[in-house]
């Protein structure tokens, strides 16, 4: 302890390592040492806010306000849980802000503020979500399934445990968490009347702290058996499991926390020895404290009033019966209180059902609008796009057309020109070999002049019938064309015959 205040209050220290020295005090000694973490988290928060760090002063903000409902006081400790709240939503930390969400739910469900605990709750689980934070996740369902225990909606209550549980065994198979956790479900089920759902779930519980060694949790897990066993008049292994409850604690030299288990001792005992069952219920009687659970007030009562009554002492008997009826209209009326929150927890619930469904909606609908919108500007783009498409190939078409006609046209009139020279008496030539190869500086192949010599009747003539011509396959052909095409220069992409021919006359009357 010394060793981490010389840390945080050497102020040449460096701020992190004054703050972690801080965070390593709350986390050893905070839950027992009130007054000094108190004087510490005002300390904490002066620190941060003189290095302008929000992340710690929410922090100290939020531990104040704990050690403030460690001390009971909810209302005042909800003070600091409000602002803590409201500095931390100006920060950009989803772990610290579900923290101080979930954190101030606890306090709520301290004053019975159920319904209010319980958006809390709701609230830190989706900021846990957000931030992918599964063990956070577990906590608040499982603080969430508290609420719902104590209102005495087992149903759901038996759903968020059991989501809670899923969680943490994902993280580790055996711990005090997960056994408190299926104490939870095994006394659910135990009100549910589920007994053997209930019987597994304690079972499980007990193993598991037996197999930590967990002293407090094992005298839990046997009282749980020892109440099961009672209900189902299964006496024996009750007094058996109760006694065991009883010798575990002790080893934790905690005397005063086993009036549980006397109690039901002695309420075992009743059916064979009510004088015996009347002094340990006396006994009990006496250490009766303002902390005492009404419920455990009511079953003591009734206890003494069968033990009273069975030795004939009427007027104890109707006194105390006096008190099992005060007590037991005070657990009744909690309990229409109880039914009236579940039924404004119902409501809030559909109506938060019923905005979402409506936020839903209205997401939908603005969905439809804008696949909507999106497919007619699909359309429309397409439309324009084809529609563009077809004009270019449309006028590419025609250009290629005009540029055609102009060709054939040129090789008409070169063909028709009067200086032309006539080579052959047989027939006219257009083509002069001489001129061409001196004029592309190469010699002609005889293939390639014999194509040359085909085109000139048919310059539109296909491959394949030049082919035939010059009795050559069409790939030779295609060879040839391309080769001539260098020879020549042709750098015309449509109708290169054509220009090719046109080129080669050219050439022929070029003196």
């Amino acid at each position: 302890m010394d060793s981490l205040r010389i840390v945080w209050t050497n102020t040449n220290e460096d701020n992190s390592k004054r703050f972690k020295a801080i965070g390593a005090y709350y986390k050893e000694y905070s839950n027992f040492q009130l007054d000094s973490t108190l004087n510490l988290a005002n300390y904490h928060y002066n620190l941060a806010k003189t290095n302008n760090n929000r992340n710690q002063m929410v922090v100290a903000l939020n531990k104040k306000a704990n050690i403030i409902c460690l001390l009971n006081d909810y209302k005042g400790a909800l003070k600091y849980f409000n602002e803590a709240e409201n500095l931390v939503n100006k920060i950009e930390n989803n772990n610290l802000k579900a923290l101080v969400i979930g954190d101030k739910g606890i306090a709520l469900s301290k004053l019975e503020r159920y319904s209010e605990a319980l958006k809390q709750y709701t609230k830190a689980l989706e900021t846990y979500k957000a931030g992918e934070n599964k063990l956070g996740q577990a906590r608040m369902l499982n603080n969430i399934a508290g609420i719902y225990y104590i209102i005495e909606n087992y149903d759901l209550a038996l759903k968020y445990y059991g989501e809670s549980l899923g969680i943490f065994k994902s993280f580790e198979e055996s711990n005090r968490r997960i056994a408190v956790l299926y104490l939870n479900l095994g006394n659910i089920n135990q009100k549910k009347k589920k007994y053997p759902e209930a019987l597994s779930n304690f079972n499980q519980a007990l193993q598991i702290s037996k197999d930590n060694k967990d002293t407090y949790f094992i005298a839990a897990g046997n009282y749980s058996l020892a109440s099961l066993y009672d209900e189902i008049n299964n006496l024996e292994l009750a007094k058996s499991y109760a006694y065991n409850s009883i010798d575990t604690k002790k080893k934790l030299n905690n005397e005063a926390d086993v009036k549980e288990e006397t109690l039901l001792l002695a309420k075992i005992e009743f059916e064979e020895n009510p004088k015996l069952a009347e002094k340990e219920a006396e006994k009990l009687l006496n250490k009766l404290s303002e902390n005492s659970s009404n419920s455990f007030k009511k079953n003591l009562y009734k206890l003494l009033y069968d033990c009273y009554k069975s030795g004939g002492s009427t007027n104890k008997a109707l006194e105390v019966y006096e008190k099992y009826v005060t007590i037991n209209e005070s657990i009744n009326e909690r309990k229409n209180k109880l039914s009236l929150i579940r039924e404004v927890i119902k409501n809030d619930f559909e109506i938060q059902l019923y905005e979402t469904q409506l936020k839903n909606d209205k997401i939908q609908s603005e969905l439809r609008v804008k696949q909507l919108r999106n497919i007619f500007l699909i359309l429309f783009f397409s439309g324009l796009i084809i529609g563009g498409v077809t004009h270019y190939f449309r006028v590419q078409n025609l250009k290629n057309k005009s540029k055609l006609k102009e060709l054939l046209l040129e090789l008409e009139q070169l063909k028709s020109s009067r200086d032309f020279k006539i080579t052959s008496s047989e027939e006219q030539k257009f083509l002069d070999r001489e001129r061409i190869e001196k004029s592309i500086e190469r010699k002609l192949n005889d293939t390639d002049w014999r194509v040359l010599n085909v085109l000139i009747k048919d310059p539109v003539i296909q491959n394949k019938e030049i082919a035939k011509e010059v009795y050559l396959s069409v790939d030779g052909i295609g060879s040839s064309l391309r080769r001539m095409y260098d020879y020549f220069e042709i750098r015309e992409t449509k109708y290169k015959k054509i220009a090719l021919l046109n080129d080669a006359v050219k050439r022929s009357k070029a003196a």
